[in-house]
């Protein structure tokens, strides 16, 4: 595990030069995190946190990590995310296309 300790090190090392070079006021928190201060296109400040780990896999570390099946794991959580805000969004466009109609009506009624 040392080596692997030693790749997130200099994985975490490279990824603060990049940031320093970049003008970022970055700086370690945890042996394996940094952090440095934003602010946002509205003027509010705050913090980015960036943690570099190696992950174990299941049963801490008995079954090797499947860094592809997390990767294709996650893309099928957000096409799911996708589809269901999707169709949520259709929901609401067509209730409220049905509450403009009723409303139409109920006003045509009463002319």
């Amino acid at each position: 595990m040392k080596s692997m300790n030693e790749k997130r090190n200099a994985a975490l090392a490279a990824i603060v030069e990049q940031l320093k070079n970049a003008g970022e006021d970055v700086g370690y928190i945890a042996s394996n995190k940094i952090n440095y201060p934003v602010v946002d296109a509205e003027g509010n400040e705050g913090w980015l946190q960036i943690a570099v780990s190696v992950p174990l896999g299941a049963n801490h570390g008995k079954e090797p990590y499947d860094g592809y099946g997390e990767r294709e794991s996650y893309e099928m959580r957000q096409k799911e995310r996708a589809a269901k805000l999707e169709e949520a969004a259709k929901k609401k466009a067509a209730k409220i296309a049905a509450q403009k109609a009723a409303k139409a009506a109920k006003e045509k009624e009463g002319n």
